[in-house]
């Protein structure tokens, strides 16, 4: 009996290791053919995504696809091509859901730019959103609001746009043009006291899932409004004071504020994992916090594009001036007067208009899920 108990131990443990190593994410990349079709598969544990180079024609068509991992490889069922004067598409299969990638001569675009031809192939895979305004707060125009919270600076402070109300949530006693330093923080929104001259000693925060104003008062610290928030990491969001040459850790669910660098004492700055860093360096120069994302947007001139490693797709026709948030696989940005928002799910959507944002359209437009 004690050898057959020790023998369903050593079993176990081979099975446990077994499955351990073939079901466990690991990195890896495979290259296998699908008809006359050449597949490159990748896939990253880190970030939890794949990416796909099909070529065909002398042409390379790449997509990155993030969902849940799956244990098998060689994940793309299927590949059928369609193709238009001189559009042409892949239509890629993974585990039965549809994902074009498709090309406009030699250029890589969205299959939503494509003619009319080819968008009509994947009807079923189009959304059709309203054009007409929906709603209205002051000068603004809503034409749709996808499920989002909205926060538009209106020099006293902001407008506040749902599906459940429309408001506006008065900060300050007099104009002030510039919000440059309010910044997102999980779930609050800050803005420093601007109605102070020169630096601010306060901070209000607007806790974004009931909309409560508190505000937070420093007891000693005077920063200069030409100080730079680096990003949010955790609970916390870092704030270089270029004046004084001080970094300062700010937790505003505790209303807490603490300097962490000085001439003295080298600061951090976030860049895929924490650095030293001089106070020098942060002070001449703004250290953004950067992280690994897998869904990647720029600007190249007024064209927006997608990038997928070394390839970049064009998601608009229109000249976009100014990217205002990233969430995962979906991009917002400004049109003229217009914010607009694309993923690869609804194409390009007219969100809000603001006659301001002709003008100025440096402030910063929150958007809250």
């Amino acid at each position: 009996m004690k050898k057959f108990l020790v023998l369903i131990s050593i079993i176990s443990i081979f099975i446990l290791i077994y499955l351990l190593v073939v079901l466990l994410p690991r990195n890896y990349t495979i290259t296998y053919n699908i008809d006359n079709f050449k597949v490159t598969e990748s896939y990253n544990r880190y970030l939890n995504y794949y990416t796909f180079l099909i070529e065909y024609e002398n042409k390379t068509f790449p997509l990155i696809y993030q969902g849940r991992h799956i244990a098998t490889r060689q994940i793309v069922t299927n590949i059928e091509k369609i193709s238009y004067e001189d559009s042409i598409c892949l239509s890629i299969y993974i585990q039965e859901a549809l994902y074009p990638v498709c090309y406009i001569g030699d250029e890589l675009v969205s299959f939503h730019l494509t003619v009319e031809e080819i968008r009509n192939k994947y009807q079923d895979l189009i959304f059709e959103f309203g054009t007409n305004v929906i709603d209205t707060l002051d000068s603004l125009r809503i034409y749709n609001y996808l499920d989002n919270k909205y926060f538009v600076w209106n020099y006293r402070g902001y407008y506040f746009l749902s599906e459940e109300q429309n408001r506006n949530i008065n900060l300050l006693d007099s104009d002030d043009y510039n919000n440059a330093l309010a910044l997102k923080v999980n779930h609050f929104l800050i803005t420093p006291n601007y109605d102070r001259n020169h630096t601010f000693n306060e901070l209000f925060i607007i806790n974004t899932s009931n909309l409560e104003l508190s505000s937070f008062v420093f007891d000693e610290e005077e920063i200069p409004y030409n100080s730079y928030f680096q990003g949010v990491q955790g609970q916390y969001a870092y704030l270089v004071d270029r004046k004084n040459r001080l970094q300062y850790q700010i937790n505003v669910r505790r209303r807490t504020i603490e300097v962490i660098g000085t001439t003295n004492r080298p600061g951090k700055w976030y860049n895929n994992g924490w650095e030293e860093i001089s106070l020098t360096r942060l002070v001449n120069e703004e250290y953004i916090f950067r992280s690994n994302q897998v869904h990647n947007f720029v600007l190249n001139g007024s064209n927006l594009y997608y990038l997928i490693g070394n390839y970049q797709k064009r998601v608009s026709n229109q000249d976009v001036k100014k990217i205002i948030y990233i969430d995962n696989d979906r991009v917002f940005y400004l049109v003229e007067n217009v914010l607009y928002m694309f993923s690869n799910v609804t194409g390009e959507v007219r969100l809000i208009s603001n006659p301001e944002w002709h003008f100025n359209f440096q402030n910063k437009i929150f958007i809250f899920n």
